[in-house]
């Protein structure tokens, strides 16, 4: 029987508030603590303390008392700061404003009792404070949460007309233009802030001002390409910022229709640019983001030429080539790995990834079935490197392509005993014991199979995962067999311990789906198990069309047996090995639809969407296989795989269109 391995798998003011409150309290300590290297507190080191954040604190010749008053207020902060992070703002407005009615003139204790008397939208018992505040210095900032509260209490030209009044009397202040575009973004006035940003750069004569703020305020808008523009002209002046600047970018384009207007200005950028390849770098990852492979291999291609004409660094050729290959193969895309690799191979023979693009190139050909190809990609890397120490990797490569593509078993097994002896430690060594026996059970020699199994648990490489399969696989071998109580011995040494969390690679839950089969049939239906063990053992023997008849003899002879779902997918991934698309999916299509109670019902119908999409290139019955998956079994361990085929799938839709 094939095992089916069982796939395991605050809000942004509230996150701004914590980490507002973790500065202060932070700050409160280290400078409590005066920073002394003795860590005694010593606040006469920090007059600025005094001063501003607890000038309550006088030097009186009483520290004991000092420190025991200043340590009371840092507990009620840290008290009311917690509360505004659970919401509980009347709770702390009591405690902000009994700190700031202690000191006034701390900033600390009058954001508190501001930013709370605004939530709970007391705009009145507000506004006194503020003027308190316009009293005691002429702060601009004051003036700025003045037309923030008109705003919000609803005399919006009062509002306007304080901010106004402040850029007119303070022109030559930059954190003017701060404040008050700050206000006014705090009361969604996305078109007058950036207007604010806009004058400040007019009026400075400085494009250099304000570039995130202005870039912020477009994404929000959705005026993706306006900020993309913001975001290009700081990368002119800051090019060091190329990964920071990345990210900004692609946060907003994730979607097909973004992507592509941000795509059209960036090509238009290339034109202007002092730093072409940087923006042709961000053209490519964008067109790689949004899967299209096509338009990113161009200007990935591109972008190596211009950095071979102008002779940099030759370590770095081909490396960002390389790089889309690398991410063309991890997202399935084999052609366009291929040609990747081949465009490193050919072009640059002596940058550092060459023979990682080599082993690439053959990795990239096995994964796309092309295996006398693979093969022959492996030997050539062999020969050319067989001491690098990929070698291991591509000869036990060529081990996996001769054995699970049936090729020649007699070439898996040189390849596995290889590894053996020149690596016996390597990283493939446990994998190769396993092998061995898998390719001695394939040809039926199941002591030998035994043997190698049993080596393999007894290594001093074998991980509990790797003893786990060993056992599981000797008890499949007695299934085959028809030993089902020696199977149920060692299946249950497998399970023993269910407690603990599953190890990764775990065989528990194999072994507990071969428990309970042989247990659901044993008694009321042993013939038809032993019909579906001797079906099991013929697929380890790789005897498809025996193993085929004799599934379809229990189905037609046992048909109220409970073992007809697992005969059912048996038979639709045989008939789907053999490349019969139809009659495959006719049987994934029976689990579904005659046992829709099963287990393997929702894989059966993620199977119909695989055949469909690589078997018969249907993409539209593809999506419509898949979608059945996400509504109708929500709680699949498939769901992950299969909303990302349909991304897949719907992507190349939207590009073909």
């Amino acid at each position: 029987m094939k095992s089916k391995r069982t796939k395991i798998a605050a809000f942004t003011g509230i996150f701004i508030l914590a980490g507002f409150s973790l500065f202060w309290s932070a700050g409160a300590r280290a400078l409590a603590q005066g920073n002394s290297t003795d860590g005694k507190s010593d606040i006469r080191r920090h007059p600025e303390w005094q001063k501003r954040m607890l000038p309550e604190v006088t030097i009186s010749g009483q520290p004991a008392v000092l420190a025991a008053a200043q340590d009371r207020n840092l507990g009620r902060l840290q008290t009311a700061q917690s509360l505004e992070r659970r919401g509980n703002y009347p709770a702390a407005l009591q405690i902000y404003r009994s700190l700031y009615e202690q000191v006034p003139n701390n900033l600390l204790y009058y954001e508190g009792v501001k930013r709370n008397l605004m939530r709970l939208k007391r705009f009145d018992e507000l506004l006194p404070i503020i003027t308190e505040q316009l009293r005691r210095t002429r702060d601009e900032r004051y003036e700025a949460d003045l037309g923030n509260a008109f705003y919000k209490r609803g005399d919006r030209e009062r509002g306007m007309s304080v901010w106004k009044k402040m850029l007119q009397d303070h022109p030559k202040s930059q954190a003017v233009y701060s404040y008050v575009a700050a206000a006014m973004l705090d009361n969604r006035l996305y078109e007058d802030a950036a207007a604010v940003y806009k004058l400040a750069r007019e009026r400075f004569k400085r494009d250099d001002l304000f570039v995130f703020e202005l870039a912020n305020i477009y994404v929000i808008r959705l005026q993706y390409e306006k900020a993309t523009l913001e975001f290009l002209r700081h990368l002119e002046r800051n090019p060091n910022q190329f990964n920071y600047i990345e990210g900004r970018i692609a946060g907003y384009t994730k979607e097909p229709e973004s992507a592509g207007k941000v795509a059209t200005v960036l090509q238009a950028y290339l034109k202007q640019s002092k730093h072409p390849d940087l923006v042709r770098k961000l053209l490519a990852d964008l067109y790689l983001r949004s899967e299209d492979y096509d338009r990113a291999l161009q200007e990935f291609s591109l972008l190596e030429k211009s950095k071979k004409a102008s002779n940099k660094n030759a370590a770095t050729a081909g490396r960002d080539i390389y790089f889309f290959a690398e991410k063309s193969l991890h997202a399935g895309r084999y052609d366009y790995a291929n040609r990747a690799f081949d465009l490193v191979i050919a072009n640059y023979a002596d940058t550092p990834y060459l023979v990682r693009a080599l082993y690439g190139k053959a990795l990239a050909l096995q994964l796309q079935g092309q295996a006398r190809e693979a093969l022959a990609a492996y030997d050539q890397f062999l020969q050319a490197y067989p001491n690098h120490p990929l070698a291991q990797d591509a000869l036990f490569q060529i081990g996996e392509i001769n054995f699970q593509e049936g090729v020649d078993l007699d070439e898996a097994l040189r390849a596995y005993d290889r590894i053996l002896k020149r690596w016996p430690r390597g990283r493939h060594t446990l994998r190769a014991h396993f092998r061995i026996g898998d390719c001695y059970a394939a040809r039926g020699d199941f002591q030998r199979a035994r043997t190698w199994y049993s080596r393999a648990k007894g290594s001093a490489l074998a991980t509990p995962a790797a003893k786990e399969e060993a056992l599981y696989k000797l008890a499949y071998l007695d299934f085959v067999q028809g030993e089902y109580d020696l199977a149920l011995e060692k299946l249950n040494q497998v399970t023993a311990d269910l407690t603990s969390a599953p190890v990764e690679g775990s065989y528990v839950n194999d072994a507990l789906e071969l428990i309970f089969l042989i247990e659901e049939n044993k008694n009321d239906a042993e013939d038809a198990l032993k019909l579906y063990s001797e079906a099991q053992k013929l697929k380890l023997e790789r005897k498809t069309a025996d193993a085929i008849k004799t599934l379809q003899q229990v189905v037609s002879r046992y048909p109220a047996a409970a073992i007809l779902d697992e005969c059912l997918m048996d038979l639709g991934e045989l008939e789907s090995q053999r490349g019969n698309h139809l009659a495959a999916i006719g049987y994934f299509r029976g689990v579904v639809e005659e046992h829709p109670e099963s287990v393997y019902a929702s894989l059966a119908q993620k199977r119909i969407g695989d055949i469909y999409e690589t078997g018969l290139g249907d993409t539209q019955k593809a999506v419509q296989a898949y979608e059945k998956v996400l509504v109708e079994y929500p709680n699949s361990t498939y769901l992950e795989e299969v909303r990302q085929n349909l991304r897949r799938l719907q992507s190349a839709q939207k590009l073909s269109n």
